[in-house]
């Protein structure tokens, strides 16, 4: 079984943790009017919400390439950008388009924080 289909099975039922990256970081969208860096802003056990885009690649000029946008949700709207998906779901990337996700770990310090502009980790439920 590939990646994906193994990854869809788990979606199906709810039991799929994600990673989210970029969240201390204030490029790229990831800053509005009220918040300097809007990933500053999470609290574990809050709702986002994921949304496909195509963005500029920020690893190779002048390129295109599929993205999960994430945003926090406030009185049901999506609104400040926090971060990104991680690449490694690349497969799921279409079929998170729309899908809530509840933050259970922010994690800011460490090496892998400090190379992704820290991360969360989410569970999906729906």
């Amino acid at each position: 079984m590939n990646r994906h289909n193994s990854y869809e099975g788990l979606l199906m039922k709810g039991s799929i943790e994600i990673d989210v990256v970029g969240i201390k970081k204030g490029s790229n969208g990831r800053s509005c009017s009220e918040h300097e860096v809007c990933g500053n802003s999470l609290e574990i056990n809050q709702i986002l919400v994921c949304e496909y885009t195509i963005i500029l690649s920020e690893r190779t000029p002048r390129t295109l390439e599929e993205a999960v946008v994430v945003r926090t949700v406030v009185d049901g709207a999506p609104t400040c950008k926090v971060g990104y998906l991680k690449g490694d779901y690349k497969d799921l990337f279409k079929t998170m388009h729309g899908r809530l996700i509840q933050v259970t770990e922010i994690h800011e310090e460490g090496r892998f924080a400090h190379k992704c502009c820290g991360w969360l980790k989410a569970i999906v439920i729906k």
